[in-house]
């Protein structure tokens, strides 16, 4: 009989990683942090997700699309970005940093230098441009947020799958040890102890079968669970 391995550790191991709180509204909040070596007015908001390189990618792609040159040390650094949002075509420098909060998400720290002042929405000559650099950054986390899930969704997907072939496999098994019972039925006295433990073996496959089902169940809950998470990120 081919034997398969049930890696029922790994899937209660992956199940309990996965997100099971509510996702919040991701909101921008001005705080002061370090930021270029001195304590600056910044702008922060909370990512969710587990991966640093997600967030990493989808930030330095929106630097990028203001027509900064980025470079990434410490920090990340846009030189020379221009916001149309702002209201004019002035350039500015964006500092910015990613910090792990939780297990399941990360702070993203930005700043801006508008050349001699950094911009905060406390200036009444920066509300504006304030504003649409709340929005900027807010996109970022949205979009970093929707790919973690995303990886979540693929990953989930990918054990489930497994599952199912794992299942499959079973019921063949089943199938195959009905078969040798029926051919063995026939034959002479010596064969009896072969169907004997062919009947073992049906029994252990049942039990195994029971066992699979309530993973498959569980882990469809997960990738449900994870779908309406990916549409809830607002």
């Amino acid at each position: 009989m081919k034997k398969i391995i049930l890696s029922g550790i790994s899937i209660l191991l992956f199940s309990a990683s996965v997100f099971s709180q509510k996702v919040p509204k991701i909101e921008v909040t001005e705080t002061k942090d370090v930021l270029n070596e001195d304590t600056r007015n910044c702008f922060a908001v909370e990512v969710y997700g587990n991966d640093k390189s997600i967030v990493e990618k989808d930030l330095k792609s929106a630097l990028k699309s203001k027509d900064a040159k980025v470079t990434t040390k410490k920090e990340f650094f846009a030189d020379n970005a221009v916001f149309k949002e702002f209201g004019d075509n002035n350039s500015v420098d964006v500092y910015a940093k990613i910090e792990e909060k939780s297990e399941n998400s990360f702070m993203l720290v930005a700043a801006v230098d508008l050349g001699g002042a950094y911009l905060s929405s406390s200036d009444e000559a920066h509300k504006v441009k304030a504003e649409a650099f709340k929005n900027f950054i807010r996109e970022i986390a949205i979009q970093a947020s929707r790919d973690a899930v995303k990886e979540e969704v693929k990953t989930a997907e990918k054990l489930l799958s497994k599952q199912e072939k794992e299942f499959d496999g079973l019921k063949k098994d089943k199938e195959n040890l009905e078969k040798d019972i029926k051919d063995n039925e026939k034959q002479i006295e010596e064969s009896k102890k072969k169907i004997e433990e062919d009947k073992r073996n049906i029994e252990e496959n049942a039990k195994k079968q029971t066992e699979k089902q309530t993973e498959i169940q569980k882990q469809r809950e997960v990738v449900k669970e994870l779908q309406l998470k990916e549409k809830a990120v607002k």
